[in-house]
């Protein structure tokens, strides 16, 4: 099987591409939540296995959020 790997971007398109694309939202209920409040660092990995951007994030506050329309639960 061939896997066909995309045309790499610019360390600089890569970070613009994550940036533009970033936002963490969970349930404070969560597991990722409990943990990212015990810990304050988080690793994150996006995109394919061939063009992977890791983003460790340091937690800096939390904030609720009011459910809206259409929210789940």
């Amino acid at each position: 099987m061939m896997v066909r790997v995309s045309e790499q971007r610019s360390l600089a398109q890569r970070k613009a591409d994550v940036l533009a694309a970033l936002s963490l939202t969970t349930s404070s209920a969560s597991r990722t939540a409990r943990n990212l409040v015990a810990v304050g660092t988080a690793r994150l990995a996006l995109g394919s296995p061939q063009d992977v951007i890791v983003v460790d994030a340091v937690l800096v506050g939390s904030s609720p959020v009011a459910r809206g329309r259409g929210a789940a639960g």
